[in-house]
């Protein structure tokens, strides 16, 4: 997929604030999910049960396009997993690319 049609299925929009280009989207850019507990590799239940609480928030309007900043904030915070299952996660992404070089 071209940027663009990422962009485009994310909601990404630009919009200027005193001359500033600010990017907002209704959900977050790949970049920004990396590292964090939604970045498993596959879609899983959690990745599930995040993107079907996020777009019930969408529609009641109880959530908006946010800025790409803030964003990883909000992924960093991880409210549907802990710290632990993302240091494990880290580890074995880690163990497996280690195990892939050889």
């Amino acid at each position: 997929m071209t940027e663009e049609e990422i962009n485009l299925i994310i909601g990404k929009r630009k919009s200027l604030n005193a001359s500033v280009a600010m990017e907002f989207s209704y959900w977050p850019d790949l970049g920004v999910v990396a590292g964090t507990q939604l970045d498993s590799g596959c879609w899983t239940p959690t990745n599930e049960a995040w993107f079907k609480q996020r777009l019930i928030d969408l529609h009641s309007g109880k959530a908006y396009a946010i800025h790409q900043n803030e964003w990883g904030e909000i992924l960093k915070r991880n409210p549907w997993g802990s710290e632990r299952s993302r240091r494990i996660l880290q580890h074995t992404r880690k163990a497996a690319e280690k195990f892939l070089a050889k």
